[in-house]
């Protein structure tokens, strides 16, 4: 599995290759030329969003096609408004996404994605953008311009494999008989079974949230409309902020359904992601 130099070194070795093109390609699905290899006048067509994508696929993670979800991959580094001078740089890595928005609800309409950019060090990215379309690595001033955005920095990490520890010989417990000769027996290849996070949650009990700004939907899956913060109960907007939820906050679990791989609760003020994408909003 690639570690994330990786992911650099394949972002750069596109380069001076990129045609930008919105929403790229336009009559594939997954709106990703890179992906599929396909050029045009020697070529590859990619946006922002396509092209960070395929950049991180090295790792063998799916970070989402567009900038509303790669806002939301991975771990958080840092969030926060202002032009690209309020950024800590001292806390990035590289090889972090930086995700930009014109709006603080990066999920609120088309279009409200903004910019994603891959850093390498200093001040400086690489990305594709309409401005600078080759793809290329500067200053993130002129990746991103001068303007106030919303932030936000994710860290994403290849897929832990599970490797039993097992290196270093253990000696024989005192007074104990040794252990006969292993047998001759065929192994099993079956993969050993991978123990997944996943959080249980139980109808009536009361769990805390673990992220900032959690979204509160009307129904479970994200393609459901996210409510403001009139529409939360009392308790609901003591804690949150423009209708996203604070961390630490306490939720009662009325119902819980699962889409797909994750896990989606009811609580008092409407539908909430407990467990999205790998990453785990409540607990």
């Amino acid at each position: 599995m690639e570690n994330r130099n990786g992911v650099i070194t394949r972002a750069r070795s596109m380069i001076g290759q990129i045609r930008y093109t919105m929403n790229a390609p336009h009559l594939t699905p997954n709106r990703n030329m890179l992906r599929n290899n396909v050029r045009h006048q020697g070529l590859f067509w990619a946006d922002c969003s396509s092209y960070t994508r395929w950049c991180f696929d090295v790792l063998g993670v799916n970070i989402g096609d567009w900038t509303a979800p790669q806002s939301e991959a991975g771990s958080h580094v840092w969030s926060g408004r202002g032009n690209v001078n309020v950024i800590p740089f001292h806390q990035l890595q590289m090889g972090d996404l930086i995700v930009s928005s014109a709006v603080e609800n990066f999920w609120g309409s088309a279009g409200a994605g903004g910019h994603a950019a891959i850093f390498v060090g200093g001040r400086t990215v690489i990305g594709v953008n309409g401005t600078n379309p080759n793809a290329q690595e500067h200053d993130i001033a002129n990746e991103f311009g001068s303007q106030n955005w919303f932030w936000r920095i994710r860290r994403i990490a290849a897929p832990q494999a599970n490797v039993p520890n097992n290196s270093v010989p253990q000696p024989n417990p005192p007074n104990r008989p040794i252990p006969p000769p292993v047998s001759s027996a065929p192994v099993s290849t079956q993969p050993p079974q991978v123990i997944s996070n996943r959080p249980n949650f139980t109808i009536g009990q009361i769990h805390r949230t673990q992220v900032d700004a959690l979204r509160v939907r009307s129904g479970p899956g994200i393609n459901h409309r996210i409510l403001n913060q009139g529409e939360l109960t009392q308790n609901g907007q003591a804690n949150a902020r423009n209708g996203m939820l604070n961390r630490n906050t306490a939720v009662t679990v009325l119902e819980v359904r699962n889409v797909g791989d994750d896990i989606w609760l009811r609580i008092p003020s409407g539908w909430i992601a407990g467990f999205h994408q790998g990453q785990v909003f409540v607990r």
